[in-house]
Parts: structure tokens; sequence; C-alpha cells
């Protein structure tokens, strides 16, 4: 069997991938293993002279797509046209160096070359012809290569792997020819803040968005330009003193060589650009040190540009590096002293996501094996850094923050927290601290946050939110068998009232808000106050009736969120017991028994559970089945009786698994409405958020069922289902339009009251991503209590591995075994479920056999763990 996984990872390294594994490529490129053995998409597509790179971004034609390249503190999109962009969220949301051509904005990331009197660029539209050319979307990095005038130019613009708020660009040049060539290089990067604003269209925020102004500052014997913001804040920038919705001082922006010494530079954009391109060689000639007068200028009026000269002598390469980015709170200095080693700033992120990323090993589908590295990729490079709460976070993303500029909710970070808590646990505790210290004293939590420590910028007080946490903070602290975690003192918010509390009172006052300030409603249902995780459920529950609707806040009811917590709340007592708050855990088994014995009361003779219930007797989901509620009350162990589990499974299969082309539909009820379209979001649409539970719950009644379900939410599947759409492929939204679209395969926006959704910015949420590493480690077998955790294998195969860097799991016949490496020291129960005819004959830990307890088709041991120190065990079985 090792030899199995030897020559499986032989084949990864050398890059002889299979069919299987290039399963998903689309019509725009392929997947490959780039020279540095790590996953790539070569993008292929001319998208110029193709239309097949047309797609609808909202009411306009669009012919760009792009790519994610990101650090703990910054990310950044990197496009077919070669320009990358910026964003910004440290004290608002902003890009810092947005496209608009028009206005000769550009953007950067590219360069220029003068070779003799033959001038050309790595900007796409630019480019010379007669070329050949690579564009490359990385694993950490975006890379453009162009052969041309004997002359191979590589362009690798990456996010160092640390909490720098900067890109660096990374220049290879190599003399092709038999001849000297003595070069000029010019690196280009751009100005132009964009603020965004709140369910606004891309027209409307560059309509509306403030004139920010910048002085230019020349530095040439640093070969360096700053484009200086006004400082309202300190000296050299900073916050402000309390939450604010937008922080009006941008920071400061530079470019900098950070090893050739430059010959010049070009600071206003027309002297590098006309209408109908460049100036060409002309451009060259403006190169100056000469710094314009001392005042603050429109960012229209400005640009940052270095030249560089060099000789390559025949056959020779040279690399160098330049580093674009910015400075707020501190100095551009300080930011440029940690990338003063940038070639090794490379290496070493190359190997961080080579070493760190998860290993998964399949007898089938082995495009599963790239997709799980391009998920924990994506996830993990979309981090970004908030200073009012001083920690680093996974965004939804998407065209909710990279559009609207809004970071939410509460339900999406705990998506992301469950599923770093296996993959990257330091992550997930710190996205977890900042969810806390977002939550107000009452209980209550945020639905969104933007801006400095600002909140609710979008009008919602959904009724949900301390189910997610409780899910997410239960769910960490198990996986990760951080108990010390619930002592840790964390402020309330504001944090200026200078109220806080250990994470545990955390929980109970979210616990609290549930249970009194939620509360129930005439049926002994969770309420369902302004919505639950679908943010329309009181409107569509309600049928747009304006009475209705304002009572249903007071007495609406959600079987959702009651499903949830016949989910939850067994599990947070059994947390609690951990901490000897046994008085609170017996008060939420009472409110659980109260919960379980209404909800069971609402079972339909259709054979599932209705989705609301509105304050004056109107149903949801009681001819149509939404899949939302059904999903947790199959994960309650004792809800449902078996016959019960039986045709609901039977019903979701039927009506909502089987009709799609892709993952289970949303609903049943596909028909369009005055604010949603045929088979697009509650009306059928296919959401990763839900799914990915449901993955789990098809595959515990029937594993083959499951795992389907987790193929068919890979971004693969729909690759090889919609391949002439350049979403999902290498990253999606948060939902998918079903076969009942005019779309199908695309994603949602809204009709009514304005046309605003993803489908103006289709990547980037991290649902997809997170979800199918949840979904994964899941079906792999981890399943953490309190006591330790169950190992319960459910891909539906003899053999498989997955291997992260805090745990692992290998089944093949005979024999199931793994480890664990945990931030603290302990001893826990681990428990395995054993298939039929299965029997256990030896466990070993750390090669040394234990002793081990056999019950039906279960045996358990105790395995000890020291802190930092990764712990094997070993199962061998008989038939």
């Amino acid at each position: 069997m090792r030899r199995f996984y030897e020559l499986a990872l032989l084949f990864l390294v050398v890059g002889l991938i299979s069919a299987d594994y290039e399963k998903g490529n689309g019509i725009f490129g392929k997947w490959t293993i780039d020279r540095y053995g790590l996953v790539a998409y070569q993008y292929q597509l001319d998208q110029l002279n193709d239309d097949r790179a047309l797609w609808q971004r909202g009411n306009k034609p669009s012919r760009l797509h792009w790519h994610q390249i990101g650090n703990p503190h910054i990310n950044a999109i990197a496009t077919n046209y070669g320009y990358v962009q910026l964003f910004y969220n440290d004290s608002a949301q902003r890009w810092l160096n947005f496209y608009q051509p028009e206005k000769l904005k550009f953007s950067g990331g590219f360069g220029f070359i003068l070779d003799g009197d033959t001038a050309f660029s790595s900007f796409y539209p630019l480019l010379p012809s007669g070329r050949e050319e690579k564009r490359i979307f990385g694993t950490g990095y975006f890379e453009k290569e162009l052969t041309y005038s004997k002359l191979l130019w590589r362009e690798i613009i990456f996010a160092p792997m640390k909490d720098s708020s900067a890109l660096i660009m990374r220049v290879q040049l190599k003399n092709l020819s038999s001849q000297k060539k003595n070069l000029t290089y010019l690196a280009y990067f751009d100005v132009h803040p964009l603020d965004l604003s709140a369910f606004s269209t891309p027209s409307f925020q560059k309509l509306t968005n403030p004139n920010h102004k910048f002085k230019l500052k020349l530095f040439p014997e640093q070969s360096l330009i700053i484009a200086q913001s006004k400082k309202l804040w300190a000296e050299n920038g900073g916050y402000p003193d309390k939450p604010m919705k937008k922080d009006p001082e941008l920071p400061d922006l530079f470019l900098a060589s950070l090893e050739l010494p430059s010959k010049g530079a070009i600071i206003d954009p027309k002297k590098l650009f006309k209408k109908d391109g460049w100036l060409g060689a002309k451009a060259f000639k403006n190169l100056t040190w000469q710094a314009p007068r001392e005042a603050f200028l429109p960012a229209e009026k400005i640009c940052l540009g270095l030249a560089m000269e060099l000789e390559l002598k025949p056959g020779e390469e040279k690399t160098f590096h330049l580093a674009y980015g910015y400075a707020k709170a501190k100095k551009v200095e300080e930011v440029l002293k940690e990338l003063s080693q940038p070639d090794g700033l490379f290496q070493d992120t190359l190997k961080f996501w080579k070493e760190t990323s998860p290993t998964l090993i399949l007898e089938k589908d082995q495009y599963l094996e790239r997709e799980i590295k391009w998920a924990d990729y994506y996830l993990s490079s979309s981090f970004l850094y908030d200073p009012y709460y001083d920690r680093h976070f996974a965004p939804q993303g998407g065209n909710y923050l990279y559009l609207s500029g809004v970071n939410g909710a509460m339900r999406d970070f705990s998506a992301y927290i469950q599923a770093l808590s296996y993959y990257r646990p330091e992550m997930a505790r710190e996205m977890l601290e900042l969810c806390l210290k977002n939550q107000e004293s009452s209980g209550r939590l945020f639905y969104d946050f933007e801006g400095y420590g600002s909140r609710y910028l979008a009008p919602y007080r959904p009724s949900d939110l301390s189910l997610w946490l409780l899910w997410a903070t239960i769910e960490y602290i198990f996986a990760t068998r951080d108990f010390a975690f619930l002592q840790k003192e964390l402020p309330y918010y504001p944090k200026e009232k200078g109220e806080s509390g250990t994470v545990l009172e955390h929980l109970i006052r979210a616990y609290d808000h549930l249970e009194k300030n939620v509360g129930t409603g005439r049926n002994g249902l969770i309420q369902l106050k302004m919505s639950d995780w679908n943010d329309e459920m009181t409107f569509l529950v309600t049928r747009a009736d304006p009475i209705d609707f304002l009572f249903t806040y007071f007495d609406g009811e959600s079987l959702l969120n009651t499903a949830m917590a016949c989910y939850l709340l067994p599990q947070f007592a059994e947390l609690l017991k951990s901490a000897n708050q046994v008085e609170k855990a017996d008060q939420v088994l009472n409110f659980y028994s109260q919960l379980k014995s209404a909800l069971q009361k609402h079972w339909l003779g259709s054979g599932w559970f209705p989705r609301a219930y509105s304050a004056l007797g109107k149903t949801l989901g009681k001819k149509n089945i939404y899949l939302e509620p059904q999903v947790w009350a199959l994960l309650c162990p004792d809800l449902l009786s078996q016959e019960q589990k039986k045709i609901l499974i039977q019903n979701l299969d039927q009506k909502l698994k089987n009709p799609s082309q892709l993952g289970m539909m949303i609903s049943s009820a596909t028909t369009g409405s005055l604010t949603t379209r045929s088979g697009e979001q509650e009306k059928g649409g296919i959401w990763f958020a839900i799914n990915g539970p449901a993955s789990l719950v098809l595959a515990q009644f029937d594993p083959e069922l499951g795992y389907d379900e987790l193929k068919r939410n890979s971004l693969a599947w729909h690759a090889e289902q919609y391949p002439e759409l350049w979403f999902g492929i290498w990253s999606g939204p948060d939902a998918f339009n079903s076969i009942f679209s005019k779309r199908p395969g695309q994603t949602w926006y809204m009709n009514f009251p304005t046309k605003i959704g993803p489908q103006f910015w289709p990547i980037q949420n991290n649902h997809p991503h997170s979800q199918l590493l949840w979904a994964i480690a899941k079906l792999a077998g981890f399943e953490p209590t309190r006591e330790g955790y169950i190992i319960n294998p459910l891909l539906p195969m003899e053999r498989y591995k997955l291997e992260t860097p805090s745990l692992g799991i290998e089944k093949q016949p005979g024999k199931i075994s793994g480890y664990f490496k945990f931030n603290s020291s302990g001893t826990m129960l681990v428990q395995v479920k054993l298939q039929n005819a299965e029997t256990p004959t030896a466990v070993r830990i750390d090669g040394k056999k234990t002793e081990f307890k056999r019950e039906d088709q279960e045996m358990s041991f105790y395995l000890p763990f020291q802190q930092g120190r990764k712990v094997d065990w070993e199962l061998t079985l008989t038939r």
C-alpha cells in the first residue's frame, strides 16, 4: 500500500497528471503543476480576439477575468489583461489603484522595455505581434512570461507570506541572442483610490468617488517614489480614536526598486500613456527625478514608474525586484525594511504554500486532490487585517466586499472558522477572537462591519447569529483541544467602553441573547425576527405583506433556527460542562428539550419540515421543500425516527438533488418572484454554505450519496458542466443558478429594488473553498467531541489519505491510521466506527501497542498528546 502512495506523489511532483486530475479545465486554459511543484492554472485564451471570453457583468459585457493573490494582511486581483489591483481594508474598503483606462489609469503591475530602438510592454493590450506569451494564475503569485526580440521576460507578482502591506514584483530577463543587450526596464504601478459603497454598481461608485489627492515625494538615492496622503490623525498617519464608517485618511502609496538603482521616474500618466495606447520609445525620454511642486495633486494626475538600466551578455539572465504597497500609521521605510531580502521572501512564500497546504490522495476523482490545495490557498490568501480589532480574518469576499465594501456576516465567518480549524487552526482562533471582540455586552453579534470599527451598514438584525458563533467555537475548541481558549479575556464592542469578559462569558451571553432576546414564538420555535440565514426570509414568508412583515419581526418563527439549535445546544452543554458550568449546561439542555418537542410537532405528512411561519399565519415550505432546516434536523441524532430520516433523505434526493446538474438546490420552489428569477437564489439556486453540511448529512445515511454531493459542489464539476464560464473554474460566488434559470451555471443578481449581486463580481467568495475543505475533513472521518474524536470514515473507497498540518488520516484494507498535532497537552478518547465484519486486532500509538475496547461496531482507545508534538496512531483490522 505504501507503494500506491509513493507512486501517486511521484506523479504529482513530476507533473505526469492524469486526465482525471486535469478535470475542470474549462475553455480558458488548463490546470498544471508549476515549476515550483504547486498547483496553478495556465490561462491561455486570447480574450481580445476570442469572443468566448465575453460574459455578462451585470448589464454590461466584459472580457475581464481575474485571480486572487494575497497574504495575511492584503489581497489583490491579477487579471488576464496583465494588471494587478490592490485592495485596502485597514480602515475603509477601497481599491488603491483602480483600473479606469478612460482616465489613463491602468492599475499597474506590468512593465515596459526599451531594447535599442524597440519598445514593448507586458500589458496584454499592448503586447507586440509575433511574441510568445504565458499567463499563470499560481498558488501565491501571478506570472506573465513574454518572449520577444530575442529576450525572455518574466514578471511574477506575489504577496510575501507575512504580515506585510506590499506586493513584490519579481522581474527576470534573459538574453536569448548572441549579442550583448543594453536594456531599460520601466516598472509601472498606479495611484487611483476608489471608495466602495454598499449596494451600488461600479458605475455609481466611479461617479461618486471623492477627489483623492496626494503629494509626490521622490528619493533617487533610495530608488523610491511615495504618494503621500493628507494626514489627519498623526504625523505619520494613524487611525481615528473611535469607530468611523470610512476613515478619510488614506495610506501612503509607494513604489521602490529593492536592488537595482533607478535611472529615473515617470510620475505623470500622460508621459507614458495616450488615449489609444502608449508613447512607446518616446516614454523613456520622459524619465526624471525632479519632483513636482510641493502641492497635493489629484490622483488622476499622478502615477508611479521607476526605470532601471541593465546589461545582459549573450545567454545571461538577471533577476531583480520592486515593491508596491502602502503604509498606514507607519513610515514607508518601515514597510520596506521587512522586504530587504526579496529573493528569500519569494522562496519562503513558495515554501509556505508547498509545506502547509493539505494533501489528499484518492483512488478516483484525482481532481479533488488538486482542488483541496487550491481551496486552501484561496481561503488562506483572502485574509485581511482589521486594526480596530487588531486581528486578521477571511472575509466573505465576492461582490459583498470587493464591490459593496461590506464585511459580513457572523454566519459566513463561522463557516470559515470551522474549515480552518482542521487546516490552519491558528487562523481559525484569530478569526474567532475578532468575532468575539465584535460582540456587544448584551450578547448581540454583528451582521456586518466595515470602515474603522463601524457596524451595521446593512440594515439587518437577524435571529441566527448566536447559533453560528456557538457552532464555530464548539467545533474549533473540540477539534483543536484548545479548552484554555475559554478563559481568554476579550473586550466587548465597542472597546472604548472598557467592558470585557472571558471567551466563556462571551459565549454564555450569546446563548442568553438567543434564548431571551430572540426567544420563541407561539409554536415554541425560535423566532425569525429580521430573517435568519436567508436575509430575505421575513420578506419571503410574509409574501411582501407590510403588516405581516411588521408583526413577523416580533412573532415570526424559523424552523431553520430551531433545527440548528437542536443540533448545537447539546454540544454547547458539553462545552459548558468542560468548564464546570453544570447549572448553565442544565439550562441549555432544558431549552433544547423544549425546542425538540416543539419542532417534532411540525413534521409534515409530505415528509419534511416547513421553512418558516409568519406572525399572521402564513407558511413557507409546505408545498415545496426547502433544504436548510432539513439538513440540521437530520444532523440531530434523536429528533427524527429512522423512518422519517429515510423519507426525508428520499425527498432531498428526488426533489433537490436529482433535478440539478450541480449540487442540491436550496428549494423545489423554482418559479420566479418580484425580487428573484427562476432557478436563482431561494428559487432553486445552489448554495455552498448549505450544501457543505448537506454532504455530511447524506454521507451519514449513504456514503456514496454524500460523496456524490461533495463532488457536485466542487469547482471542477461546475467547470465540466459549464466550461464556457470562467467563474466556477478557479473560484466562484456564494451560489450558482440551477437548470431552472435562464442563465444556468451563472450566478444571481436581484430583480428588485436594484440589480446588484455576485454576477458583478462572481469569484472570491470563500464559501466554495471553505465548504469543500470542511466537507472533505468530515467525510474523511473527523468528528470532534468534548472527549476527543470520533473517527467515522465516510469516503466510499478502500484507500484514501488526508493530511493537514494539524491532523491526518489514512485508510487502506486492514488498517486505519493517522496523527494529531495540537497546541495543547492532554489525553483524549478516540472512538473509531467500524464497518461490517471488521475486527480490530491492535492499536499502536507512536509505534507502541496500547489497550483498546470494542463495543458493537465501535472501538476506542485513549490517546495522550503533547503541545506542538505530532502523535501517530494506527489501528489494524481483520475481516
